[in-house]
């Protein structure tokens, strides 16, 4: 079955209902588009999807590993590309894992990068950089 998501407009300027499945969500545009910046942004949407499958995948891999995993953690964060405003110029995930070796660790965001389809698009379209952090 195909992702899919709706976006409607809610009746005040720069606030867009969002809707997949049945689950609801509110976003809104930038104050430089007319929106408070109150609601989720669109980037940041972007982001928390890819840290949304990356946390599903690497805890679903220690798991069927049988790895210990008493924390995980991933930030995602995007910066906007200066001279194309329609591109960002980088990605980057920080992965904070406790349970894990370096070397375990590193395994699990490989799966992640292998099988992630947001992963996968994004990385083909602009860098990302992935920063690994570990706690034994």
């Amino acid at each position: 079955m195909p992702n899919q998501a709706l976006a409607t407009t809610t009746g005040q300027p720069g606030t867009w209902l969002l809707r997949s499945r049945h689950n609801y969500l509110v976003s809104g545009a930038t104050p430089e588009r007319g929106g408070t910046g109150e609601p989720w942004l669109a980037g940041e949407l972007l982001v928390a999807a890819l840290a949304s499958c990356a946390t599903s995948i690497v805890a679903d891999a220690a798991a069927g590993r049988g790895l210990a995993l008493h924390y995980l953690s991933v930030s995602a964060s995007s910066e906007r590309d200066p001279d194309e405003p329609g591109r960002y110029a980088a990605i980057t995930l920080a992965f904070d894992l406790e349970g894990p070796s370096r070397q375990e660790a590193e395994a699990l965001v490989a799966e992640f990068q292998a099988t992630c389809p947001i992963y996968g698009t994004l990385s083909r379209g602009a860098p990302v950089r992935v920063d690994i952090r570990t706690t034994e």
